[in-house]
């Protein structure tokens, strides 16, 4: 179970649990009263929420996944949240939903190709976490179509990706009109390169502004940028 301020979610029967990650992509991303959003590979259904929070009583987000665990985890954290009536839990391929409409989408996709030394711990993976980890069901091709279809045309796609695979995250992405509006490198220290890069993507071309996250402090202790950009979600900010 993670707790945030003003939300509880549950996570026993999802195959990937709330991460650094999800809470960095869900704080950063912009998200306006009355928005119609569309979070793909809902999960536990923490971004979602995350958008029902920054949002009015106006806004709608439709919360879509293939695996039935996460849906039903999803469906009970989104009815026990102050918003079930802004959240949507749909059973649902991405590849099957199409409605031009969304102003934000907003994604943590799987984005570990292949596992470069293989495991014990790796081949005993569930396939739900393998799915939800690899790209075994939603490539980087798939997941951009998809949001070139779903995606109205003033509005922003917020998704993650390893940082060494921004060339090919941006040509990707291009090749489907989507274009680098907001990227946001995050690193786990100042000393070290960024691990993963937030990206916001508009069918639209504009200045590109970029920015970069350092999660600890030299003490280790969570640095003060990484406690203002997640103080509305942490207990504990």
């Amino acid at each position: 179970m993670f707790k945030c301020k003003q939300f509880t979610v549950k996570q026993g029967n999802c195959a990937m649990k709330v991460n650094t990650d999800s809470l960095i992509l869900g704080s950063w991303a912009d998200v306006t009263d009355g928005a119609r959003v569309l979070d793909i590979g809902t999960g536990t259904g923490v971004l979602a929420l995350m958008m029902a929070q920054k949002t009015d009583t106006s806004a709608h987000i439709n919360a879509i996944d293939i695996d039935t665990g996460a849906v039903e985890q999803a469906k009970e954290n989104v009815h026990a949240s102050p918003w079930p009536h802004k959240v949507t839990v749909f059973h649902c391929d991405i590849s099957k939903h199409i409605s031009n409409g969304y102003d934000v989408i907003i994604t943590n996709p799987p984005y570990f190709a292949e596992q470069n030394k293989r495991s014990a711990a790796y081949d005993a993976q569930s396939h739900t976490r393998k799915q939800a980890r690899q790209f075994l069901s939603l490539s980087p091709e798939a997941l951009f179509n998809a949001v070139a279809k779903n995606l109205s045309s003033t509005g922003r796609c917020y998704c993650l990706y390893p940082a060494v695979q921004e060339n090919e995250t941006r040509r990707i992405a291009l090749a489907y009109g989507l274009h680098v509006q907001r990227i946001l490198r995050v690193k786990h220290e100042a000393t070290v390169a960024p691990y993963v890069n937030a990206y916001c993507f508009a069918s639209t071309s504009a200045i590109e502004t970029e920015e970069t996250l350092i999660i600890r402090a030299e003490d280790g202790r969570y640095s003060a940028q990484y406690q203002r950009l997640c103080r509305a979600f942490y207990l504990n900010f």
